[in-house]
């Protein structure tokens, strides 16, 4: 099987908050990133600024590492 994974960005409110519970709940592995700090049960978070080209390739190639 096929894993499922995910990238959002302003995962943290608003459409990325409710695209990030509709994937969790479809079993899908989330990666989300938002300028706050913030949790949600199966959300894989990172705290950046999506203007931060090197911080956001920085964590694409972790999840790449991790996930293959």
């Amino acid at each position: 099987m096929d894993k499922k994974i995910v990238f959002i960005t302003g995962a943290s409110s608003g459409f990325g908050l409710a695209l990030a519970k509709m994937y969790i709940n479809e079993g899908f592995t989330v990666y989300g990133v938002g300028h706050t700090d913030f949790s949600l049960e199966g959300l894989n978070y990172f705290t950046c600024d999506v203007r931060d080209y090197d911080k956001i390739n920085e964590i694409i190639n972790s999840i790449i590492e991790k996930e293959g």
